[in-house]
């Protein structure tokens, strides 16, 4: 593997980031994702954004991309950063890149002068576990996930 550089995603990026995001819905979810370069481009790079996006590229092409949002929690008091996404292409896993990449997410935290990281991971998600695990992240294991759809979404707001 080439050398990592670590830079802010741009728009001409956002095909190369929606590839990956479906690569890592499928990994994960083990079902097609419908991610699109059109959907990057709206949420990302509009002015009415939703996250940043940094990118992981070696001297071909982007390996790997981490897909965050910082917000103010006002019950704790924390300015806490949320990792939505680390993604590496399958041929770049094993090579640093994932760590480049929490190590650029962790100096943009403190660029934002963030209490916390925090992120979520698919407990069938063995590999993406032990990398954490190596991270020496903390397991909150009394927190639990709760969503609904956009169905329950649109009854909820009547």
């Amino acid at each position: 593997m080439n050398t990592i550089k670590i830079r802010s995603a741009r728009r001409a990026d956002a095909e190369a980031i929606a590839a990956l995001a479906n690569i890592l819905g499928q990994w994960i979810l083990d079902c097609d994702s419908r991610t699109t370069a059109r959907d990057v481009l709206r949420y990302a790079f509009e002015p009415k954004r939703w996250c940043d996006i940094l990118v992981a590229c070696d001297d071909r092409k982007i390996v790997g991309y981490a897909l965050y949002r910082h917000f103010f929690e006002g019950f704790t008091g924390e300015r806490r950063m949320f990792l939505s996404d680390l993604a590496v292409a399958p041929d770049a896993r094993r090579s640093g890149v994932g760590e480049t990449l929490m190590q650029a997410v962790a100096r943009d935290a403190l660029k934002l002068d963030c209490d916390v990281i925090t992120w979520e991971c698919s407990d069938r998600n063995q590999v993406a576990m032990s990398f954490y695990d190596k991270l020496d992240a903390d397991r909150i294991d009394q927190v639990v996930t709760l969503a609904i759809d956009r169905n329950r979404i649109e009854s909820l707001a009547g």
